[in-house]
């Protein structure tokens, strides 16, 4: 499909800028300053955006505004594990002093990789790789555990997914 100069041009334009001596890589290198316009001209994604400023040999902005909105796909996963964790954080609270006052500390720190140990009633001690998984559109987080491949916390985690939610304390 062939896309007229005029129309494949305008946007460029807009910004300011001459479209056959940029794509003959005959101006100069462009400011961020200029990259910003022709990122607002083109409206892209934050993807397409950080491209943009890859391809110029810049580092794109990091100021990228935040939303209310929470996307679909993430919401249905906090919706699912919603309960299940309000539930938990009670029965710890309840069984645990210590537990309780840690979570009324609310000590936070961002931590993005981690390793965390959990101790499981019946499978025992597992260590396993903590991930925040960011959104940074929207400012949202996923925190997701994983354990390596192979190693006894990875045969402990396939064990618990095997008897899923069996009650094997009680008699």
């Amino acid at each position: 499909m062939h896309v007229s100069s005029h129309l494949r041009d305008a946007p460029v334009s807009r910004a300011g800028l001459e479209p056959t001596r940029l794509e003959q890589a005959r101006g100069s290198h462009p400011s961020r300053r200029m990259l910003a316009a022709v990122a607002r001209a083109l409206r892209p994604t934050g993807d397409e955006r950080d491209h943009l400023f890859h391809l110029a040999g810049e580092e794109p902005p990091r100021n990228r505004p935040t939303s209310e909105h929470v996307r679909p796909a993430l919401l249905l996963v906090l919706d699912r594990m919603h309960v299940r964790l309000a539930a938990l954080v009670r029965r710890l609270r309840a069984r645990s002093e210590e537990f309780s006052a840690l979570w009324d500390a609310r000590h936070v720190a961002v931590r993005r990789t981690d390793v965390k140990r959990f101790l499981h009633p019946v499978v025992g001690l597992m260590e396993l790789d903590c991930e925040a998984l960011l959104n940074p559109e929207h400012d949202q987080r996923l925190i997701v555990h994983t354990a390596r491949p192979g190693s006894r916390s990875y045969e402990r985690l396939e064990l618990l997914r095997v008897i899923g939610l069996q009650n094997l304390t009680r008699g």
